[in-house]
């Protein structure tokens, strides 16, 4: 939260009351868990982070424009897009793709 609110420009009271009250976001403790892939699965992506490193390779500024994120953050901006395609007239805050 506290990364989010100085991104944003905001308090970090602000920012916490954004994502529980008006996004109705929780706090889920992170844990491992194990997850089998298929050879197909290994495969690709394996071919995906050659074509990644190969870009990167090729241009040294690649990687300043890369954005990860975890399916928290996905199934957040599905969400938010959702409403905004909606045309629901409720204020909805948009937060940073970047962290």
């Amino acid at each position: 939260i506290r990364e989010i609110a100085v991104e944003c420009n905001i308090s970090f009271g602000s920012c916490q009351e954004i994502l529980s009250e008006k996004l109705q976001m929780r706090r889920i403790k992170a844990k491992f868990v194990p997850k089998l892939l298929t050879e197909d699965q290994k495969q690709q992506r394996i071919h995906v982070s050659e074509e990644l490193l190969q870009k990167a390779n090729d241009n040294k500024s690649f990687l300043k424009h890369v954005i990860t994120g975890d399916e928290t953050w996905v199934s957040l901006n599905k969400k938010i897009a959702k409403l905004h395609k909606n045309n629901l007239k409720q204020s909805v805050p948009m937060l940073p793709s970047a962290m």
